[in-house]
């Protein structure tokens, strides 16, 4: 589920967009969208799944739903890791350590860049 918090009322929102169920996973707001990467599935847990995809989030247009984001290392990238940490820097997120499908602690960084706005988004923002 996708929820939205109004910070001003303390009220919650579902946001209905569509994605794989998962835990374990990281998550980092890069302006206004919420990028997400790794963690288990929780459709598929016997065996245990562990995801390799890092997919983001436009808060500002939420019902675009949820569209892969790209690793700077596309071999990076496709590393499955749960329960890391993760941070951003401009456009990139960095997700660090956790661990990955050989039950091992990770020391590896990756990078994972946001795909860039859907088209027409910059005039939606200019009109709004």
């Amino acid at each position: 589920d996708t929820c939205v918090l109004n910070l001003a009322t303390g009220h919650w929102r579902m946001v209905e967009v569509s994605a794989e169920a998962r835990y374990g996973h990281v998550g980092v707001l890069i302006g206004s969208t919420l990028m997400v990467h790794g963690g288990l599935s929780a459709a598929r847990r016997s065996p245990v799944a562990l995801l390799s995809n890092a997919v983001a989030l436009n808060l500002e247009a939420p019902s675009a739903g949820w569209v892969p984001a790209s690793g700077e290392d596309e071999d990076a990238a496709g590393i499955g890791r749960a329960f890391a940490v993760s941070a951003a820097v401009d456009s990139t997120g960095y997700v660090f350590g956790g661990y990955t499908a050989r039950d091992v602690l990770s020391a590896e960084t990756l990078s994972v860049r946001l795909p860039p706005p859907p088209l027409g988004h910059a005039e939606e923002r200019l009109r709004g």
